[in-house]
């Protein structure tokens, strides 16, 4: 079978995604790409896409699955059905079977409106069996953040970067600047590709303060602080409730 999900089934959504036209201009930090008011009126169903970790993650299934369980948890708390993953991805497999397989991750470059036609097939069948409203489609990535005296602020969150041993006098020569950190960004998406609402909320820092130097947070501490992860799922979808 094409066991190219969940990167193919998120790919191919950001690729209609990229392609929609919004029908209102989205002003600095407005994260709509339509009328809130009216989108909040008509949506009941949202499909909820796989969570798109960086590559490279070590064991990601129980993180993905955490992020996916909080985020259906608060779009089932704003009174949205949510159609799970799963779903999709039993739609998905079917699909591509009838259409005699779309080749591994490397083909899909070579196959992009095959796997257009399979994408948009499934979103089809998944609007008439469910009457889906939108797709959401959740991405962690590794974004810069901005630190000053010792905190760093992004995406509507706040994080202590100090990991051990003195600062001393390391502020007096350089008082602020950016490092690495994740977020939480969610894209929601008509089942034929349109923008609706992108979002981001800052999950943690990727480096810390030890005295002088910045360190890499060692991968075993990384995603577990439960707190955090609810707070970045919160933050990027609080505009999806009035």
């Amino acid at each position: 079978m094409n066991r190219i999900r969940p990167w193919l089934v998120v790919a191919s959504l950001l690729v209609f995604a990229a392609c929609a036209t919004g029908p209102k201009l989205v002003e600095e930090g407005d994260p709509w790409q339509v009328d809130k008011d009216d989108f909040l009126r008509y949506a009941k169903t949202i499909g909820l896409a796989d969570v798109y970790l960086p590559d490279g993650m070590q064991d990601p299934g129980p993180i993905r699955q955490n992020f996916s369980d909080v985020i259906e948890a608060q779009l089932r708390g704003m009174g949205y059905t949510v159609i799970r993953p799963q779903q999709y991805n039993t739609n998905w497999d079917r699909i591509v079977a009838e259409m005699g397989g779309i080749g591994d991750t490397l083909a899909i470059g070579q196959n992009p409106r095959k796997i257009a036609r399979a994408m948009a097939r499934t979103l089809q069948e998944l609007e008439a069996g469910f009457d889906l409203d939108a797709v959401l489609i959740p991405s962690v990535v590794v974004v810069e953040a901005q630190f000053a005296s010792g905190v760093a602020a992004w995406d509507g969150t706040r994080q202590p970067i100090k990991a051990g041993g003195p600062i001393k006098n390391f502020w007096a020569g350089s008082p602020e600047g950016t490092l690495g950190a994740l977020s939480l960004t969610v894209t929601l998406v008509s089942p034929h590709g349109n923008t609706y609402y992108t979002k981001s909320g800052g999950i943690e820092v990727l480096n810390k303060l030890e005295g002088k130097d910045f360190v890499l947070v060692p991968r075993a501490e990384l995603f577990t602080d439960q707190k955090r992860i609810e707070e970045s799922v919160t933050i990027a979808l609080k505009p999806l409730v009035q």
